[in-house]
């Protein structure tokens, strides 16, 4: 299990190795929807996902199947259990952005 490390800035880029592989993410805070987007990207740039809102105790990558997504599933947690919707300033204080391995995704009942 990986805390996806955050930023204070609405929005942010943050460069993570998972499975052993490197990843470039990209967050933004939706003024208008006023909600959290995660764009992945591979080493060099190119895009994998773009555009995912983030929810909470939801598995992020499950429907795009094919793409070069991590193997493991993204969670957005909320180590409390209180939040049931993300807000500016939850993320990485009220909430985190959480990787699974598969295995650990096994163990906790995510697949």
């Amino acid at each position: 299990m990986l805390t996806i490390p955050w930023s204070d800035f609405p929005s942010f880029s943050q460069e993570c190795t998972l499975d052993g592989v490197v990843y470039r993410f990209r967050f933004k805070w939706n003024y208008r929807g006023q909600y959290w987007t995660m764009d992945l990207h591979d080493r060099d740039q190119n895009p994998i996902l773009l555009g995912v809102k983030l929810v909470v105790r939801f598995d992020l990558v499950k429907h795009y199947p094919g793409r070069a997504v991590p193997p493991g599933v993204f969670v957005v947690t909320d180590p409390k259990g209180e939040i049931d919707r993300v807000e500016e300033g939850d993320m990485g204080v009220n909430t985190q952005l959480t990787y699974f391995t598969e295995a650990e995704a096994e163990a906790q009942g995510l697949r």
